[in-house]
C-alpha cells in the first residue's frame, strides 16, 4: 500500500492529478501566505506562478503510518525533507522526457506556450540540481504518465524489500 502525502496548491486541479489524493487545489495565495506565516508548512515554493506547499502535519502523519508514502516535490525541497525526516526517505527523481515529447504533452494538456517554455527550463534546472546534489536519488525515466512512473517506483521499492529480507 502506498499513500500520497497531500499538498496545498494555488493552481487548479488538472486531469493528470489523479495520484494527488487529498491535495487541496485552488487555495488562494492569501490563504497560503497566512498558513505559511503561521508556520504550518514544511516548505512553500513558487513554481510556474503557483504556490506548492506541504504541511508539516502531513509529513508527520506519513511518518507515523505503517505504510509507505510518496511525495511529488522539486529538488530544492528534498534537503528540507531530509532534515525533517532524517534517514527515513528514499529520494526518487523522475527524469523528464525529451524536450519535444514534454512540449507535446504540455501542449495537449492545454498549457500556454509561455508555461511550456517555463516548464522545460525548470525541468532542465531540476535535473541538474538532482544530478549534482550529492543526494542518493534513484533516477526513474519518465516515458509515460505520472501514474506509470509511480508504478516504477513501486517496483523498485518491492525489489528493495525483497533484498532486505
Amino acid at each position: 500500500h502506498l499513500a500520497f502525502v497531500p499538498s496545498v496548491l494555488s493552481r487548479e486541479r488538472r486531469p493528470d492529478d489523479e495520484v494527488c489524493e487529498g491535495s487541496a487545489f485552488a487555495v488562494s495565495r492569501a490563504e497560503i501566505e497566512r498558513r505559511r506565516d503561521a508556520g504550518e508548512f514544511l516548505w512553500t515554493i513558487e513554481v510556474h506562478e503557483h504556490y506548492y506547499c506541504t504541511a508539516k502535519s502531513a509529513v508527520d502523519a506519513a511518518l507515523a503510518s505503517p505504510h509507505s508514502s510518496i511525495m511529488i516535490v522539486t529538488p530544492d525541497c528534498v534537503p528540507l525533507l531530509t532534515i525533517h525526516t532524517p534517514k527515513k526517505i528514499i529520494p526518487f527523481f523522475i527524469l523528464p522526457p525529451e524536450k519535444e515529447v514534454l512540449r507535446a504533452r504540455l501542449k495537449l494538456r492545454g498549457d500556454t506556450d509561455r508555461a511550456i517554455e517555463l516548464r522545460i527550463a525548470d525541468c532542465e534546472d531540476w535535473t541538474g540540481q538532482a544530478v549534482h546534489s550529492g543526494i542518493a536519488y534513484v533516477f526513474i525515466v519518465n516515458i509515460g504518465t505520472i501514474a506509470q512512473a509511480v508504478k516504477k517506483i513501486l517496483m523498485h521499492l518491492s525489489q528493495k524489500e525483497v533484498s532486505l529480507r
